[in-house]
């Protein structure tokens, strides 16, 4: 996925973007297809938050759909090439600092937080609230292409 010529990217997965990968009807997008077979193949890294399960699984739980649940537990735990970081107190304190300059909501603090302190190149999303963050690019996982 990426340009001839140009290091491998560290991306943050964003918590709308692991669900839209598991809950998706349709077919996934050649660039999305392609970035989980960079991910896998290690040609490019990519991370998340615990935050990001515990998210992931409400809907699923509320539903009763262990199915889902299953889903998304195998996705995460099962993947060592996207490994999912703690909520540690330093992101929480970061997470609280950009809170009280920026005004975002805490999940996306405690998501940026965690990207910025695995230095993560790449913000991975949907959600069009995540204002640009200084020294990391957000990139819209439904604009993903090659």
């Amino acid at each position: 996925m990426g340009q001839i010529g140009v290091a491998p990217a560290r991306f943050y997965v964003d918590t709308n973007v692991v669900i839209a990968i598991i809950e998706s009807s349709g077919a996934l997008t050649p660039g999305q297809a392609a970035f989980i077979d960079d991910v896998d193949r290690g040609r490019n890294t990519a991370v998340t938050s615990e935050l990001t399960l515990a998210e992931c699984l409400v809907k699923p739980m509320a539903d009763r759909n262990l199915e889902t649940v299953a889903a998304y537990l195998a996705f995460l735990d099962g993947r060592p090439q996207l490994p999912v970081m703690p909520v540690s107190r330093a992101i929480l304190l970061e997470a609280a600092r950009l809170r009280a300059e920026s005004g975002i909501k805490l999940p996306d603090a405690i998501h940026i937080a965690t990207a910025s302190a695995v230095n993560c190149d790449v913000f991975l999303t949907n959600d069009r609230r995540v204002k640009a963050y200084v020294g990391i690019k957000i990139q819209w996982w439904d604009e993903l292409q090659m």
